[in-house]
């Protein structure tokens, strides 16, 4: 099945494409590549707070018709895992989504409990970035 689906970039545009849900996830980032001026392996994709790793399709992550998903930008790394994402690329309207978050304890453990989130508390580089980008964290 095609759908219509929009990617939002980091600087806020908007990327709309016609594609097969059944388009794996290393297709898709091929696809998105020449439209979005972002390397394959540096673009981290995301879709209903989930990270979109390669091998499987967009329907597998729930994408359908109308879907947006948003595009961060990695700094180094293979596009199949969280490592590497530029955290000063992620848009300005997460400070609601955080202030949100944040005043709802379910929402934050069923966040902190997630693979996705598990990874990248894992991830040392990510944690490094994060921490250069406020360093009140380190306290």
């Amino acid at each position: 099945p095609v759908a219509f689906i929009t990617v939002k970039l980091p600087d806020g545009s908007l990327v709309h494409l016609d594609v097969d849900l059944k388009t794996r996830i290393e297709e898709f980032r091929s696809i998105l590549a020449p439209k979005c001026g972002i390397k394959r392996h540096r673009q981290r994709l995301v879709f209903a707070g989930r990270l979109l790793q390669d091998g499987r399709t967009l329907e597998a992550y729930g994408v359908d018709r109308n879907s947006t998903i948003h595009l961060l930008h990695g700094q180094q790394g293979g596009g199949d895992g969280p490592s590497g994402v530029d955290i000063s690329q992620m848009p300005p309207q997460l400070g609601a989504l955080q202030r949100h978050v944040l005043q709802n304890p379910d929402i934050l453990q069923q966040m902190l409990e997630s693979p996705a989130m598990q990874s990248l508390l894992n991830d040392h580089d990510f944690m490094r970035s994060l921490l250069k980008m406020d360093p009140r964290l380190s306290k």
